[in-house]
């Protein structure tokens, strides 16, 4: 028993392709998610920049009251 296989050309009616717009609305979404991704991602590191100089500036002024509370011979204030 012999079983023939035969191949359709590309450029035939029969071939499955695309319709021609929809490489345009793929990319389109594509380029919409990415665009939200990176936004998301700017977002995500200004906020860890906002609370690590929010925990900076705290740090160090609790480090300046103290400072000017032991030059004046005063007892330190703990918090």
């Amino acid at each position: 028993m012999r079983a023939s296989v035969t191949f359709a050309p590309a450029s035939s009616p029969g071939a499955s392709l695309p319709p021609p717009g929809a490489a345009d609305v793929g990319g389109a979404v594509c380029l919409g998610y990415g665009i939200a991704i990176s936004v998301g991602v700017l977002v995500f590191i200004s906020t860890v920049m906002l609370a690590s100089y929010i925990c900076v500036r705290a740090k160090a002024g609790a480090a300046a009251v103290l400072v000017l509370v032991n030059e004046d011979g005063a007892a330190p204030i703990l918090f």
